[in-house]
């Protein structure tokens, strides 16, 4: 949906709006058929999440409580490894992390910041631009900011790597191998991320 969103802000061609759609039939059947089999209970081991992931969670929880559930769940997916597609997990990362900078960093006041200017082909402040503006406002350093930045560059590209290689991988085996390797990636960068933004010493 979020994609759709953002097709509705740009020149899009009739073919990708139709692959988005199918990818979100696709999505809302594999929903049904989950809520056809037997309730399993998700309740995670406490010990089962590292003590860094743990005060992520606590730290979202009072931001966010749908954050705290994405970003828990990308954990969860993660931990059970037994996947067929990691596009969601990485999705849900990438959502958790979204809306803590939305949070911590609204549209209206990363505008106002003297000089601040939308970048090419967007309506809105994108994600990096409202990390900065909280990082700046921190006072960190350069390098700092640089750092962290370019952990959620690497999150993006991530994205847009698991739905190019819907298409340009043949081979089911393969495309979940290296999907797999890239949601523990943005799992990392999200982590990175979030416990910076969250204040969250290690």
């Amino acid at each position: 949906m979020h994609e759709l969103l953002r097709f509705t802000q740009r020149r899009t061609h009739v073919a990708d709006y139709r692959a988005e759609i199918n990818l979100a039939v696709n999505a809302i059947n594999e929903l049904e058929l989950k809520l056809l089999q037997p309730h399993i209970q998700e309740v995670v081991a406490s010990n089962s999440v590292e003590p860094q992931q743990s005060k992520i969670i606590e730290g979202l929880r009072r931001l966010s409580s749908s954050a705290a559930n994405s970003y828990e769940q990308g954990l969860m997916d993660i931990r059970d490894g037994n996947r067929k597609s990691w596009r969601g997990t990485a999705l849900e990362f990438r959502e958790a992390l979204r809306e803590v900078l939305d949070y911590l960093a609204p549209d209206d006041a990363v505008t106002k910041v003297p000089g601040f200017r939308l970048e090419d082909g967007t309506m809105k402040p994108t994600m990096k631009q409202k990390a900065i503006f909280i990082l700046r406002a921190r006072r960190l350093i350069k390098s700092r900011v640089k750092t962290l930045t370019d952990g959620i560059d690497v999150v993006e590209c991530s994205i847009g790597n698991f739905v190019r290689s819907v298409y340009t991988r043949s081979s089911v085996a393969v495309h979940n191998a290296v999907s797999q390797t890239e949601a523990r990636r943005v799992r990392n960068y999200v982590t990175l991320v979030l416990s910076e933004l969250l204040e969250i010493g290690e």
